[in-house]
C-alpha cells in the first residue's frame, strides 16, 4: 500500500505544471548615461612639474630648458589648434627685462600626426601664437615644447620669472 501511495505522489508531482514552482523573473531596464565632450591640455617636464626651469644662463652660451611634454586628451574627433600666450613678460626681481630675441622656442610634430607650427628655434612673440595643429581627424596627441634662453643677449644678473599659458581652440 505504501508503494502505491509513493507511486501516486510521484506521478502527481511529475505531472504538475511547472508554473507552480518558482521560475526566474526577468526585467528589462533602460540604461542611459551622458558622456560630456572633453578636450584637455597638460604640460609637464621630465620631473613631472608644470614649470620650466632653465637653470643658470652664462654669458655667451645658449641655455636650453628641459623639454615640456604637452599632451592633448580628447574624446572628440574635432580638429584643434594649440596656442602659446605670454601672460606676463619675463622680468627679474630687480626689474631686468628679457631682451628682444632672448627667449626662443621650438615645437616637435605630434606623436599621432599633429603638425608643429614652430619647427625651428623662433623668438617667443608677445601675446598669442599658434604652435600646433591637430591631425586631420583631431583626436588625442602629444608633442614636445622646448625653450631656449640666449646667453648671447645682454641680460642683467638676477632670477627671471614670467608666465605663459597653453590654450586650445577647436575648429
Amino acid at each position: 500500500m505504501l508503494k502505491r501511495i509513493l507511486l501516486f505522489l510521484m506521478t502527481v508531482v511529475m505531472t504538475l505544471p511547472l508554473k507552480l514552482f518558482a521560475d526566474a523573473d526577468t526585467k528589462t531596464l533602460p540604461l542611459t548615461f551622458y558622456i560630456q565632450p572633453v578636450t584637455a591640455v597638460r604640460a609637464e617636464g621630465a620631473a613631472g612639474s608644470a614649470s620650466v626651469e632653465l637653470g643658470r644662463v652664462l654669458p655667451g652660451v645658449d641655455q636650453q630648458a628641459e623639454a615640456l611634454k604637452v599632451t592633448i586628451r580628447t574624446n572628440s574627433e574635432q580638429r584643434y589648434k594649440i596656442f602659446h600666450r605670454y601672460l606676463s613678460s619675463i622680468t627679474s626681481a630687480g626689474g631686468g627685462q628679457m631682451p628682444e630675441g632672448g627667449l626662443r622656442f621650438m615645437v616637435s610634430g605630434g606623436s599621432a600626426g599633429g603638425q608643429s607650427a614652430v619647427q625651428s628655434w623662433t623668438e617667443v612673440p608677445e601675446g598669442r601664437a599658434e604652435i600646433f595643429n591637430s591631425g586631420d581627424s583631431g583626436g588625442a596627441d602629444s608633442f614636445t615644447l622646448n625653450y631656449l634662453v640666449s646667453g648671447k643677449k645682454p641680460l642683467e644678473a638676477g632670477d627671471y620669472f614670467g608666465q605663459v599659458r597653453l590654450e586650445i581652440e577647436q575648429n
